[in-house]
């Protein structure tokens, strides 16, 4: 058989826009990486075409190291509460990830208006949290899109 690539590299980003965790091993579903970009803040003033806050809308955000609190684990039943996870800022200060604590931290960094969500849906996201995903729609675009 052709080798055609190796792996040098397995990571994982708990919180979507910040640094990734090495790892030595993963559960990998149809649905990606477990536990991949499972945490996001959304810009809530932001374009409704990429309201993500990332790096690309703060340069240092990349800086803040999330880890999950706890092994992953690899039955198919995943429960929210696994996913506990904190996050060290560039400064060493360590915060849980659902601390509203860190919220308000990035907002002032930022200057903006942030929403937290946790959302465990991989990238089959509309067939696994349709209708959670819907509200989220819903909420941002009765923001943005005028009547």
């Amino acid at each position: 058989m052709e080798c055609i690539g190796k792996l040098s590299r397995l990571r994982r980003y708990p919180v979507k826009g910040m640094a990734g965790e090495d790892l030595d091993a993963a559960h990998v579903t149809y649905a990606g990486l477990l536990g991949d970009r499972v945490y996001a803040f959304i810009d809530a003033e932001g374009p409704a075409t990429f309201p993500w806050m990332t790096a690309r809308k703060g340069r240092d955000m990349i800086l803040f190291r999330p880890r999950f609190l706890n092994t992953l684990p690899t039955e198919s039943e995943i429960l929210t509460a696994n996913y506990a996870a904190e996050v060290t800022t560039p400064e060493g200060e360590t915060l849980r990830a659902d601390d509203p604590k860190l919220k308000q931290l990035l907002e002032k960094r930022y200057l903006k208006t942030l929403e937290f969500h946790l959302l465990d849906a991989g990238h089959f996201a509309l067939e696994t949290n349709g209708d959670e995903i819907a509200k989220l729609m819903r909420d941002f675009l009765g923001k943005h899109v005028k009547k």
